[in-house]
């Protein structure tokens, strides 16, 4: 799904989804909901998820779709060492890119300056 990405490989096990949700910080907007942890590895793991709330399998692919492409753009963008999941909400189809890119880049650099803080504090 994510070949293309240069520093990032995609989360597909369903314990690594739940380690990442019981562990992460995250932080939600009306479009995506977006979890951050560091790992111990030299790459960059993504996980996209929709649930059937958002609608049939169309929207839900469009979903993901719009999310890998703002995530491309902003991988350069982002440090090494994370694991991303991105959850789809109900809005997420029918939004305007840029404002998904947008609430993306300003999600995960809140969550990562939290994680960097926290770090910092230990």
């Amino acid at each position: 799904m994510v070949k293309f990405m240069k520093n990032t490989i995609s989360i597909n096990l369903n314990r690594h989804f739940k380690f990442i949700y019981y562990n992460a910080k995250y932080k939600a907007s009306p479009y995506l909901v977006s979890y951050v942890i560091k790992n111990k590895h030299n790459i960059n793991r993504i996980g996209i998820t929709t649930s059937k709330k958002i609608g049939n399998a169309v929207k839900r692919n469009k979903s993901k779709r719009l999310i890998v492409a703002a995530y491309t753009i902003l991988e350069k963008k982002f440090p090494i060492g994370y694991d991303f999941v991105f959850v789809g909400r109900k809005q997420t189809p029918d939004v305007d890119f840029h404002l998904l890119f947008k609430h993306m880049e300003k999600n995960v650099n809140y969550l990562i300056s939290i994680i960097n803080r926290n770090k910092k504090n230990d």
